[in-house]
């Protein structure tokens, strides 16, 4: 009984590592398809900026932009493959929220000089968390609100104490989120198509639900998109 007990043991072993090397192959298929096109892009505007020197300034900062969204991108997978293969949590410790979104806000200004980006934070918020994950998941509602809004939209980002949570609207005046795209917002590697691969949103959710908390999309009464994340305290 003892050896058949192995014999099974040993085969649930085997499976268990046989669905972990085929969810690392799917995860890496999916890290080339992601990396394949910003890398693209980024080559095409440098043999632009060679080929023409005329074009070379708006090939340049087109080539800075590309950069910016690979970085996040990488940052994202990163963290999310760390996590799938190893369970991977950030270190804890104290979360203060205003210091946070004010750092991130205040970097977002010195990247987007045009962008006009409205802070509103209200009383200060401390609480015990994932201080690293909880930045990477603003920096990834941020950068997805620049990236999908034209220079001349506003950005507001707000802050309001709720009883025993803490509640932040990261919101824009721009065109929105299609209907049919909203279902699938925070499924990872659901390409859009304006070209956002839902990785940034998903990294979200898993950050939010680290801290027993929830985050959803709606839409602004008078237009433009809104996330809302709501953290226990």
């Amino acid at each position: 009984m003892f050896i058949s007990f192995l014999v099974v043991l040993g085969g649930f072993y085997l499976v268990l590592n046989l669905n972990k090397i085929r969810e690392t192959k799917q995860f890496l298929s999916y890290i080339l398809h992601e990396l394949r096109t910003p890398l693209s892009v980024i080559q095409g505007h440098a043999e632009l900026a060679l080929m023409s020197p005329e074009k070379s300034l708006a090939a340049i900062s087109l080539i800075l932009e590309e950069s910016k969204i690979l970085r996040q991108m990488v940052n994202n997978l990163l963290l999310l493959f760390r996590h799938q293969l190893t369970g991977y949590l950030p270190p804890k410790g104290d979360v203060f929220l205003q210091d946070v979104l004010t750092d991130l806000v205040l970097g977002i200004q010195a990247e987007y000089r045009q962008k006009r980006v409205e802070l509103n934070l209200g009383e200060p918020v401390l609480f015990h968390g994932y201080p690293d994950a909880i930045r990477h998941m603003f920096r990834n509602l941020l950068d997805n609100a620049l990236r999908h809004t034209a220079m001349t939209d506003h950005l507001f980002v707000t802050m309001r104490r709720l009883e025993s949570h803490v509640q932040i609207e990261i919101s824009d005046d721009g065109p929105g989120i299609p209907l049919e795209q909203q279902k699938n917002l925070f499924r990872p590697f659901s390409t859009s198509q304006n070209g956002s691969t839902g990785l940034g949103l998903a990294i979200c959710t898993w950050v939010v639900k680290l801290h027993a908390g929830k985050i959803w999309y709606e839409t602004n009464p008078s237009g433009g998109a809104r996330f809302v994340v709501r953290i226990p305290l």
